[in-house]
């Protein structure tokens, strides 16, 4: 029995990443502020962050790179992320966002598991990052870094990235089926094993954002302000935080590490109006008195994902901010989003995770019988069960994969996401 949330489905534009996200800035756009980093005073214009993102292209596709290849990327969260993703993706190759916490054989795993043939590093992590390079077989020619004084790269045989920035060749034609061209490959274990390169494509980057725009534009359909803390290496982020305020055209504050100081005094200074946030960050806004010395009145939404957020937490929060409090479900396997509660639904508990997006089918199903769980008559919620997955936010599959792909998207498409405890979806039911 396929289930739906009660928003109509959208139309889901068939473009690359870069034409939905960059590709119709007209002339005002252009000269909006698109990102500031305040600890290191850099500001991008959304002009500077499109020019950026051909450059990078350019300069890729000068060195052979383009349809079927991969760039890593072990970047903080900062301008020169937003920057490489895109400007890979432009490029036609696929970005491979890599966790920062990694150790060196963790980034060696996943260079060799995607077989990446660049990787672009920030100088912080070098460390880490130079010695899984050669464990991967790659040369330091292969690494790009971000943020390095002048000349340091160039003196361990890497490349500047600001050369790529310098490029001036030609950018290389757009790409042309979005639905099958991967842009994006994360590292998931899926329902379980081992981390997997999850393909995204395009049409799934561009598709979950546009399912989310439905919701989110009953908030405020006006400009927003995102202090961003969560890494754009985590889809959560990628689509919800990056990928958001470029379509949105809304001015995004990026904080490479987290600081609870900092944070408040960012959402402070900037007068944030969307925090996408996590369970912990949650009880830090929740509890810590710190927050009150604040003035945290611009905030309109706070989000939060990636684990469970007790009621609790969230009401604590509403109040202190005077906010909406919602919580999504998702998995990378979904880019990443495939329920969230809507705004302004007073009677539905910020700790359940709301109805499906648009284009969304979904099924609850008991995995001792194989067969639906039925929701008894005038309830709004079911018995425990594991949500099955079915839209154009599915991934394409698990990169060189076939068997495992197999036993998470069944053959009507839907995919088994491994969660049981599901069967509290107050107000997702129809």
């Amino acid at each position: 029995m396929s289930l739906r949330g009660p928003l109509p489905d959208v139309e889901i534009p068939n473009v690359s990443l870069y034409e939905y996200l960059l590709g119709s800035l007209d002339d005002a756009d252009l000269e909006r502020t698109a990102i500031e980093q305040p600890h290191t005073s850099q500001s991008l214009t959304f002009r500077q962050v499109r020019d950026d993102v051909l450059h990078v292209a350019a300069w890729f596709a000068a060195n052979g790179i383009g349809a079927g290849d991969v760039v890593a990327l072990a970047l903080p969260t900062c301008p020169e992320y937003i920057t490489a993703f895109h400007g890979v993706c432009r490029s036609g190759a696929a970005a491979a966002p890599m966790n920062v916490q990694y150790s060196a054989h963790e980034f060696a795993d996943q260079i060799e598991k995607t077989h990446a043939k660049y990787v672009i590093v920030h100088a912080a992590l070098a460390a880490q990052v130079q010695p899984a390079v050669g464990m991967a077989g790659l040369s330091a020619r292969n690494v790009i870094v971000v943020g390095a004084p002048p000349g340091a790269a160039e003196a361990l045989g890497c490349i500047d990235y600001a050369t790529l920035l310098a490029s001036d060749g030609p950018v290389p034609a757009d790409i042309t089926d979005p639905a099958t061209h991967v842009a994006s490959m994360p590292m998931s274990s899926g329902i379980g094993g081992l981390q997997k390169p999850v393909m995204l494509s395009h049409r799934n980057l561009v598709a979950d954002l546009v399912m989310l725009l439905p919701i989110m534009g009953q908030v405020d359909p006006g400009a927003q302000v995102l202090v961003a803390f969560l890494p754009f290496s985590h889809v959560y982020a990628t689509t919800g935080t990056m990928n958001f305020a470029l379509h949105g055209r809304h001015l995004l504050v990026t904080m490479p590490q987290f600081d609870p100081q900092s944070y408040l005094e960012l959402i402070q200074k900037y007068r944030a109006t969307i925090l996408n946030i996590v369970p912990a960050v949650a009880s830090l806004l929740a509890k810590d008195p710190a927050v009150d010395s604040y003035d945290m009145s611009s905030v309109k939404i706070v989000i939060c994902g990636a684990a469970p957020l007790k009621e609790e937490v969230g009401d604590e929060i509403a109040r202190r901010l005077g906010a909406q409090v919602l919580q999504g479900y998702g998995m990378t396997e979904l880019s990443p989003v495939s329920h969230v509660m809507l705004p302004n639904m007073p009677d539905v508990s910020c700790e359940t995770i709301g109805p499906a997006a648009p284009n969304v089918e979904f099924r609850v199903v008991d995995p001792a019988t194989g067969q639906d769980v039925v929701v008894p008559e005038g309830k709004t919620e079911s018995e425990p069960g594991e949500m099955w997955v079915k839209g154009p936010n599915v991934m394409l599959g698990y990169f060189e994969r076939p068997e495992e792909t197999a036993e998470i998207i069944d053959a009507d498409g839907y995919l088994h996401t491994g969660d049981l405890d599901l069967g509290r979806l107050l107000g997702a039911l129809e």
